[in-house]
């Protein structure tokens, strides 16, 4: 199966073929005026499973990682024995490329993990000064018709 194939799917897990899947990673984008924020629900992975890359012009930002359960810390170093009564949590790797609706200052961003949520704080390359010079709309002085 192709590395593409494989980031197509969302919340998948083992097929019958016994294939993992790689999860689509959901997130959550606010903007504001300075910068854009990427929340995402990482509950399982610490910072050191996650990478995160800023690619393009600085516009587009690509989250790759691993949650794991956390069976050590119940069972210790030994194998449980039993079996899952319900099983809904997504335990894999999990993937996700976002194109940015602005171009952001790719040094300054900063990113932690505050209670199972990935928080990405991009600072926009731009100034909100800059945009609106941008955007000015200069009039020309209509010329007087000749009758």
């Amino acid at each position: 199966m192709s590395f593409f194939r494989k980031r197509e799917n969302t919340h998948s897990r083992r097929t019958d073929d016994g294939v993992r899947r790689v999860a689509q990673l959901d997130v959550d984008v606010f903007e504001t005026e300075q910068r854009i924020i990427v929340y995402a629900h990482v509950a399982g992975a610490d910072m050191h499973d996650i990478s995160i890359s800023i690619e393009g012009k600085n516009d587009v930002i690509i989250i790759e990682g691993t949650r794991v359960r956390p069976e050590v810390f119940v069972f210790g170093d030994g194998e449980p024995t039993g079996a899952f009564v319900t099983e809904e949590c997504v335990w894999s790797p999990f993937y996700r490329k976002i194109v940015l609706p602005e171009r952001v200052d790719a040094g300054c961003a900063e990113a932690k993990i505050v209670h199972g949520v990935l928080v990405i704080s991009l600072p926009l390359a731009r100034t909100a000064q800059e945009r609106a010079e941008k955007l000015k709309i200069t009039r020309r002085k209509r010329r007087k018709r000749m009758s």
